[in-house]
Order: C-alpha cells, then sequence, then structure tokens
C-alpha cells in the first residue's frame, strides 16, 4: 500500500488520505489512470456530511420536539 500497488481486485481503500497517496503514486510510476477517480474521495465524505445535516434537521429534530411535547404531556397528567 505505501508503494502504490493494490492488496485488493480493486485497489480501493477505505481512508481517503491513503487512497490519495497511493494515487499520487502510481500517477507517478503507471501514468495515473486510477487518478482519473481520485475526486471520489472529496465528493462522498462532502455528500455524506451534507446528508447528515439534512438527517439532522428533519427527522432527529422532529423526534426529540415529539419526545420532549410527549414528556410535557406526561407532567401534565402527572399534576392533575
Amino acid at each position: 500500500m505505501l508503494n502504490g500497488k493494490t492488496v485488493t481486485q480493486s485497489g480501493a481503500v477505505l481512508n481517503p488520505a491513503i487512497a490519495i497517496g497511493t494515487n499520487l503514486v502510481m500517477l507517478i510510476d503507471e501514468g495515473g489512470y486510477m487518478f482519473n477517480f481520485v475526486w471520489i474521495y472529496a465528493l462522498f465524505p462532502l455528500a455524506g456530511s451534507v446528508l447528515a445535516v439534512i438527517f439532522h434537521e428533519f427527522v432527529f429534530k422532529k423526534t426529540q420536539e415529539v419526545l420532549n411535547e410527549d414528556e410535557d404531556g406526561d407532567e401534565q397528567l402527572i399534576e392533575k
């Protein structure tokens, strides 16, 4: 992995830093046909963070609001 040789059949790695480094070495060694796909390692984390923000805003916050309303309703029932 450190010298640009791939261990897996597809050559994919999970760590973006290692993937970019490996692609840079392959660019020097083999002409860099795999360097065409280096943009994926920047796009997918960005897309994942955008999806996380959307999930937080539209699902998590709404769930918390419903749970808090339910707790307030239970407290009012106990007081009566």
